[in-house]
């Protein structure tokens, strides 16, 4: 890999798809932290106690096979053993027998809602397995339920969750995840994650063809500079991408995205190379048509947008800018039509209520105007509100 420095800091790729023997040493601590606590230690059999000894013997002394095998001849003497079930599922873990481990950590979050570590490793599991949607609503989970405060699990949990949602198509989710994760620092995994991000694939880093690796490596690098606002490297990186891979698609796309505040003029032409290379790609006929708007050349706006919505009219958003740029060309009419579309499409979304109060003013129609504005100032009070209350646990 290029441009990575090292840093004695970073003892080991915390966002390695491997199993680093310090990620295996975490989830032992975390058992003391966080399953101890959630067995009884009442009297029990001599016969348990005897297991129990001896599988925690053999997990200390990393006989992983010999402690797994032990902490179920524990469970089935007393199924309630809450710190038994995690060390079953860290053992099964560490021995790579995923399906097994899943099962172990599932018993225990199903018996232990709140048990935030139990839901997260259930879907690391589930990761390992390619059992994706599983895996996202587990760490989720994990994530809305709290790690106990600790942060090298948070930032495992994090970082698949945003590797998840990019390969399912969200791009946007995945990037606002991705970009705090590459300031807290930038390892191959997280290079190769944001170009990947970038270049709008749908893919895993571990799922990148060999023969295409320098690229997403080469995207991710671009959009690091851009990030840490290295402007002087960003531009060079983006050029050597252009250069390298010209006919890529989504690469002039990329690069048209980071001249969109510095070079608009240069930022349109990327996009328009893009379109020759596709011609209904929705993105650069979006930023072609927001651009064209910024420029005052609105025939030129609704053209593209009208593109973009043929080429995804299920999506909200080249609605609402085909009924910016039709309200800007003074097709009142059209313009209501396509709020009104992309309202219903997202009805939560307060942007869209407040163009709708806009052009139904500018069309005379006052009473519904004034609806959608309160509509709007209803669903933006409540996103700052739900944006406040989870602000603190960022």
């Amino acid at each position: 890999m290029r441009q990575h420095a090292e840093d004695g800091s970073r003892t080991w790729p915390l966002y390695d798809f491997a199993i680093p023997p310090s990620f295996i040493a975490l989830l032992f601590c975390l058992a003391v932290s966080v399953a101890a606590p959630l067995w009884s230690q009442t009297s029990a059999s001599t016969t348990f106690e005897d297991v129990e000894k001896r599988a925690t013997e053999a997990r200390e002394a990393k006989r992983l096979e010999e402690a797994a095998a032990l902490y179920r001849q524990g469970l089935a003497l007393k199924p309630s053993w809450q710190e038994g079930s995690w060390y079953l599922g860290t053992s099964l873990y560490g021995l790579k027998r995923y399906p097994e481990a899943r099962d172990a950590f599932r018993h225990l979050a199903l018996s232990q809602p709140g048990n935030g570590p139990a839901w997260a490793l259930a879907g690391m599991c589930e990761f390992e397995l390619k059992e994706y949607p599983r895996a996202q609503e587990y760490l989720l989970r994990a994530e809305s339920t709290g790690l106990g405060g600790n942060e090298e699990l948070s930032s495992l949990v994090r970082f698949r969750i945003a590797l998840l949602l990019n390969r399912s198509g969200d791009f946007k989710q995945a990037r606002d995840r991705l970009l705090p994760i590459a300031a807290a620092g930038t390892y191959p995994e997280v290079i190769e994650a944001m170009g990947l991000n970038l270049l709008r694939a749908p893919l895993l880093p571990a799922e990148i063809p060999e023969q295409d690796r320098d690229l997403y490596m080469r995207a991710g690098e671009a959009m690091n500079a851009k990030i840490t606002h290295d402007s002087e490297g960003a531009a060079r990186l983006f050029d050597e991408l252009v250069t390298a891979y010209p006919d890529r698609p989504n690469v002039h796309f990329a690069r048209g995205a980071s001249l969109m505040e510095s070079a608009p003029d240069q930022a349109m032409l990327e996009f328009q190379h893009e379109l020759q290379l596709n011609p209904s790609d929705p993105g650069a006929l979006l930023e072609l048509a927001e651009l064209s708007l910024k420029q005052e050349s609105t025939e030129k706006a609704v053209s593209y947008a009208r593109r973009a919505v043929k080429a995804n009219p299920a999506v909200p958003v080249p609605h609402r800018v085909l009924g910016e740029a039709l309200l800007a060309s003074g097709d009142t009419t059209g313009a209501i039509e396509e709020f009104q579309v992309a309202a219903r499409q997202e009805p939560a979304y307060p942007q869209s209520h407040f163009l709708l109060a806009q052009a139904y003013k500018k069309a005379g129609k006052n009473l519904l105007a004034s609806k959608e504005m309160a509509e709007f100032e209803r669903l933006d009070r409540k996103q700052k509100s739900d944006f406040s209350k989870a602000s603190p646990s960022q």
